[in-house]
């Protein structure tokens, strides 16, 4: 079974990302902060960290390159959420892939599954960018 992390400081997505993650067949953990999500990851070692960079109070382009830096986390893959406009002008740490624009949860949980499967996986200094839309057909 795959095992995401999803940090997003909103409690009331996180529940319902999480239950609609279930329904698709992951095992979900969630964070609400930088603090707890590196709690959780060095601990549980979840297949794939979903982060929401655009969130408020995250901190989430720290969190990746703290998550990057930490041996038991450091291959981790990381799917950076987007629905802000924070990577408009580029990212600034390796990431697996990109999700941008306005969530549906198919498309999220397809994304996370593509990841968790190694697609995309990006080299080490590029990056995968995906479009996040409702229209996400994830072919």
């Amino acid at each position: 079974m795959r095992r995401v992390l999803v940090v997003d400081p909103d409690a009331s997505f996180r529940a319902l990302i999480a239950l609609v993650l279930e329904i698709e067949g992951f095992t979900v953990l969630t964070a609400g902060s930088m603090a707890e999500a590196l709690k959780i990851a060095r601990r549980a070692h979840p297949d794939v960290i979903s982060i929401n960079v655009g969130a408020p109070g995250l901190h989430g382009w720290s969190l990746s390159r703290q998550l990057r830096a930490d041996s038991a986390t450091a291959s981790t893959r990381q799917m950076i959420v987007d629905g802000s406009g924070a990577v408009a002008d580029g990212v600034p740490t390796r990431v697996d892939a990109v999700l941008t624009g306005r969530a549906d949860t198919a498309g999220f949980a397809e994304a996370l599954r593509r990841s968790c499967d190694g697609r995309p996986r990006a080299p080490s200094r590029t990056r995968s960018r995906l479009t996040w839309t409702p229209s996400w057909s994830g072919g």
